[in-house]
């Protein structure tokens, strides 16, 4: 509720600030809430309806909690009608949605914890670090499909992934995919294990057919 007061105020003066989320309000001392990251704050020509600009700043202030604090944002005076309410927990579940593809998307780029090579029949992308001993076994879209979700798996299931890299072959040269399978992984369990994986393509963010299965041209 403090927290929507403040941006309700800031608003009112004709303060817009694009990135008040959750994590920059900070408590001072005396018990005051501050706002940070005013960088991203710029003063708006008040004669326009700011309606867009208080949607927007509450549906980023509930973006990461449960929908029933869109309700404090009321109380606070950021919102001010049911349906506000309600289109902004239906904007904030967007949002999560949007962030959380994003996230799991990130085992298709180069990043802290994946790895990016553009070879001349295709591109390969893997965990870094140094490969265990396996074999590749190729497939086609469904392959797609077990990286990503092995990935979303990992960040939203808490379940350590199996397959160490996926490769994906240029589509002028007749496409196709590959994916590293550790010796660890045996015959005997490959097929549930890509099966569980596959899983993870349909969770929160895992869901992805229009974006991962179309990158790299094919």
């Amino acid at each position: 509720t403090a927290q929507a007061a403040i941006a309700a105020r800031l608003l009112a003066a004709g303060i817009v600030h694009r990135d008040l989320h959750a994590d920059n309000f900070v408590a001072l001392a005396d018990g005051e809430v501050a706002v940070l990251d005013l960088q991203s704050a710029s003063v708006a020509d008040r004669r326009l309806d700011d309606t867009p600009h208080r949607l927007a700043a509450a549906a980023r202030l509930v973006r990461d909690l449960p929908a029933a604090a869109a309700d404090a944002l009321r109380e606070g005076g950021l919102l001010t009608t049911a349906a506000e309410v309600a289109e902004v927990v239906a904007r904030a579940a967007h949002a999560r949605a949007r962030y959380a593809r994003s996230r799991v998307r990130r085992c298709l780029t180069e990043s802290t914890e994946f790895r990016r090579r553009v070879r001349w029949h295709g591109v390969e992308h893997s965990f870094r670090g140094s490969w265990p001993a396996g074999r590749w076994i190729r497939g086609g879209r469904e392959l797609d499909e077990c990286w990503l979700g092995q990935n979303a798996n990992r960040l939203f299931g808490s379940r350590s992934p199996v397959f160490w890299a996926f490769f994906r072959k240029w589509w002028w040269l007749g496409g196709g995919r590959a994916l590293y399978v550790p010796e660890a992984c045996r015959e005997a369990g490959l097929e549930q294990e890509i099966a569980v994986a596959r899983s993870g393509f349909a969770v929160p963010g895992g869901r992805m057919q229009s974006e991962g299965a179309n990158q790299d041209g094919d």
